[in-house]
């Protein structure tokens, strides 16, 4: 797996000791807290890789587990988020967030900018179109300007007290609770303030492949799920699910990772079939490379 936080955070950080990197007024401390706080949040993904994501949120759930709490886990898809991302909310965002400034502020705009689209059919081609949003798919900055446009969005969460964690655009939300308790009602109130600063930010959220999950021992679980009510957003429930598939890894309300488990077996069943039909046409060392 690519770790794409790795490459472009090294690259800022060589690229600070530019005198034009932040404003001159800028003390030695505040020039370096915000970026180093950016890239080093356990929240979000810079220096991680999707198994070390993995691993922060399913050990924090499990840890509340062991308290004899539930979680509620919320993965929140985002509609085309690469592609709606404000040239100017993230410059500004760069500029008076990070600090950033001069030189490589002029930098990531010339990155930004420049870009247009064309549509073809057949052998027409539409008049080019400026593209004013999105940031270039494949490229080792995109996933991090991306992170950087959603910062504010941690700041949001952490208000209401949940926690949560962000890996390029997957956005997972989990809070821990006593049974009895107005948990939904707070994860209501967080979402609604999520859905109000997306709109603001030309980003979409997808409510119908967004999802929650209940996580708890099973004799917990089962006294909770009878009464238990998905949290709404914008009007509408969330769909409540018993399995979900977090970072290519399936979840189960109890965490057994068993649904998991019984899928990578099935789809190495299907590749060991595959090969077993190429036995008669290929030598011994090539079938011994496939397994």
């Amino acid at each position: 797996m690519v770790q794409y936080g790795i490459c472009s955070s090294a690259a800022i950080l060589n690229v600070e000791r530019d005198n034009h990197f932040l404003p001159a007024h800028h003390t030695t401390a505040s020039r370096h807290s915000n970026l180093i706080k950016c890239l080093h949040q356990p929240d979000c993904f810079f220096y991680n890789s999707t198994k070390n994501a993995l691993v922060k949120v399913v050990s924090d759930l499990l840890t509340t587990m062991d308290k004899g709490l539930l979680s509620l886990l919320v993965q929140l898809d985002l509609s085309s988020a690469f592609d709606t991302i404000d040239h100017g909310i993230l410059l500004d965002r760069l500029e008076h967030h990070l600090g950033i400034s001069g030189t490589i502020l002029n930098w990531f705009q010339s990155f930004l900018s420049g870009r247009s689209q064309v549509v073809r059919i057949r052998d027409s081609v539409s008049v080019p179109s400026e593209i004013s949003c999105g940031v270039p798919q494949g490229s080792i900055l995109s996933p991090m300007l991306f992170a950087i446009y959603l910062l504010q969005l941690g700041d949001i969460v952490r208000r209401y007290g949940v926690d949560f964690h962000c890996y390029a655009n997957d956005v997972q939300l989990y809070l821990a609770f006593p049974a009895n308790t107005g948990a939904v009602a707070v994860l209501e109130q967080c979402l609604g303030a999520i859905w109000s600063w997306l709109s603001g930010n030309w980003l979409r959220l997808n409510q119908g492949k967004s999802e929650v999950l209940l996580v708890g021992r099973r004799c917990m679980y089962e006294k909770f799920a009878d009464s238990f009510s998905p949290p709404m957003i914008n009007g509408s429930f969330l769909r409540s699910v018993k399995v979900t598939r977090s970072l290519g890894v399936f979840l189960d309300s109890s965490l057994t990772l068993e649904r998991h488990l019984s899928s990578v077996a099935s789809a190495g069943f299907f590749h060991l079939r595959n090969i077993q039909k190429l036995c008669p046409f290929l030598p011994h060392d090539s079938l011994a490379t496939l397994l």
